[in-house]
């Protein structure tokens, strides 16, 4: 390459300069320029202002949404501690009941307490038939109904059907075997019952009978029997065994088995 000459140069160096000055944008078309750039500026904001009046709108029906939610859940804890406090007063007038119930079972209780206890003092000192069993019926209904383990109806219950048994005894007669504690020695023997007013006992090779006394009935061995009142006595034995057909029988029936006596006081619960 050859070199420029000097004389060249200088119009080399306008002809670059005015280069340079063709390729800068003119003063008009710098100002195109920044009223494009402001109008795409002034689109952006819009669609920014639109966009976060879009955000705030739905923000707004969010808030109302969840002020109502809010507000139905309050009105239903309301209405459920209205529910609870109904509930709480109903549960404490049933508490009310029960206790009072619960009292007056207990009373009823002690009243038939104390009148099995009452009962059970005339089964010991009252007709010597199966003392022991009915007695015993009485014991276990005195302690059921003492210590609630029974409730008032059922102790009012076995108290009627054990009256209504003792009741028949009044109406019927009876043979068991027993044994019995005569002249100090204990003998199986033969207890003969006829209704609640006789009462004999055969061991075999004696007949006596039981008599009513201050502490109630004991076997009178005192009190002899002829040979016609034992033979009469075990007659009616086997008649009333189903052994011999009935017949009419004479018995020595004794003044105080006709006397009526005052009941036993009964034992104050």
């Amino acid at each position: 390459m050859k070199p420029m000459n000097p004389r060249t140069r200088p119009l080399a160096a306008c002809l670059a300069l005015l280069c340079a000055l063709g390729a800068q944008p003119s003063a008009r078309q710098q100002i195109e320029a920044l009223k494009a750039k402001i109008k795409e500026t002034g689109e952006r904001s819009l669609e920014d202002r639109l966009a976060f009046e879009r955000f705030m709108k739905d923000k707004k029906l969010v808030l109302e949404q969840k002020t109502r939610e809010k507000a139905s859940v309050d009105d239903d804890v309301a209405k459920l501690e209205m529910k609870n406090t109904v509930s709480r007063q109903r549960a404490r007038e049933l508490q009310y009941g029960i206790d009072r119930i619960v009292a007056d079972e207990k009373a009823v209780n002690e009243r038939i307490r104390g009148r099995v206890e009452g009962l059970l003092a005339r089964i010991v000192s009252g007709i010597p038939f199966e003392r022991d069993r009915r007695a015993s019926v009485m014991q276990g209904l005195a302690g059921d109904a003492k210590s609630g383990s029974s409730t008032a109806v059922e102790s009012l219950n076995r108290l009627a059907a054990f009256l209504d048994a003792e009741d028949l005894l009044s109406y019927d007669s009876q043979v068991i075997q027993s044994i019995e504690q005569v002249d100090q020695e204990r003998l199986n023997a033969q207890l003969l019952r006829i209704g609640r007013v006789f009462f004999a006992v055969d061991t075999g090779p004696d007949v006596f009978l039981y008599r009513r006394g201050t502490n109630g009935y004991a076997i009178d061995t005192k009190t002899g029997l002829s040979i016609g009142q034992k033979r009469d006595i075990r007659q009616a034995i086997l008649v009333i065994q189903g052994k011999q057909a009935p017949d009419l029988i004479e018995i020595p029936l004794w003044q105080e088995a006709l006397t009526v006596r005052k009941p036993a006081p009964e034992a104050k619960p």
